[in-house]
């Protein structure tokens, strides 16, 4: 979906040095976005029927709503002009990345947002006190693209990058994880960051997404988390439902489309698993490896740590609900 306020009938593309948003153009986007969270969702859920093969090898997917790719508010612009516009507009009322240039709105940065993510990357330091934990930092990703994870973590040792090649324009170490989280963002947009976040520039080694589907009539939620690592960007390594309702048809279609093997498909509504009802359950454990969380550390990995931080997704699970 694209609205902006300029426009232009040139072939030529020139990129712009200055970013200028109105406030017309913002609140439409932010409305738009609210909207689109209150409608509610009637997919066919796993436990609904059978899923043939013959669904899942069909080329075509099924329509996604364009608001879930984002909406486009301004093209060509350079990547300092988009951080500059970051600096010199603090609080604005919505979520936005710069991809190839491209200003996208995903979300409103509702406190949902903050208290997943805060819930996975809490768990993480909680495993080591000794992690830098982020919120909605600039990634840089491309020459004229970044993108603001919801969430990120890094070890405090990890030395500083040559210059021009940091994290953002002060020139940080990039986090070794980050977290994302989709409300209006759909699954497409979600894994299409994965090739973003592990360019060869970038040192980020684990990227965390879950989606949050919007409410069902009877009240219940459909919760999907997917992991991704550097050595495959191309699906995730595995993909958990952990809501109050199982997982959606087209969510489990989305990810075999992806060549994600059945068996890597697990959680609420997939095979015979239990309801993510309490803290400790095996088959809602997603375990963070510790090579992948001190990727870089001159130090390495702590003594007994070596088998990787367990991520409870019932906590975050819990962490959403407590506050709707």
């Amino acid at each position: 979906m694209y609205v902006s306020g300029s426009s232009s009938s040139s072939l030529v593309q020139t990129f712009k040095s200055k970013l200028r948003l109105t406030s017309e153009v913002l609140e439409s986007a932010r409305e738009t976005l609210l909207k689109q969270l209150a409608i509610e969702d009637t997919k066919e859920l796993v436990t609904d029927r059978e899923v043939t093969e013959e669904e899942i090898d069909q080329v075509e997917e099924e329509p996604e709503n364009e608001l879930e790719d984002g909406i486009i508010v301004e093209r060509n612009i350079l990547l300092d002009a988009f951080l500059k516009y970051l600096e010199n507009n603090e609080g604005i009322t919505v979520k936005m990345s710069l991809l190839e240039g491209r200003v996208v709105i995903h979300e409103v940065p509702l406190g949902i947002y903050g208290i997943v993510a805060g819930e996975v990357t809490s768990q993480m330091r909680d495993w080591y006190n000794r992690l830098n934990v982020f919120h909605e930092r600039d990634v840089i990703v491309d020459r004229n693209s970044t993108v603001i994870p919801d969430g990120s973590v890094q070890p405090r040792d990890l030395p500083r990058p040559p210059a021009g090649q940091g994290c953002d324009k002060g020139g940080v170490p990039y986090p070794t994880v980050v977290v994302e989280v989709g409300l209006s963002e759909g699954l497409k947009s979600l894994h299409s960051k994965a090739r973003r976040y592990f360019i060869p520039r970038t040192t980020i080694q684990i990227y965390i997404a879950v989606k949050i589907f919007n409410p069902r009539r009877d009240g219940t939620r459909v919760l999907v988390a997917f992991v991704y690592e550097r050595a495959n960007p191309e699906r995730p390594i595995l993909v958990k439902s952990f809501g109050t309702a199982a997982m959606y048809i087209s969510t489990l279609k989305f990810f075999r489309r992806r060549r994600v093997p059945d068996q890597d498909i697990t959680g609420v509504g997939r095979h015979t698993a239990p309801p993510c009802n309490h803290l400790g359950i095996p088959i809602y454990q997603i375990n963070i490896p510790a090579t992948a969380i001190f990727n870089g550390s001159p130090t390495g990995i702590p003594a007994n740590l070596g088998n990787g931080c367990n991520i409870d997704l019932y906590g975050v699970q819990e962490a959403f609900f407590s506050i709707l």
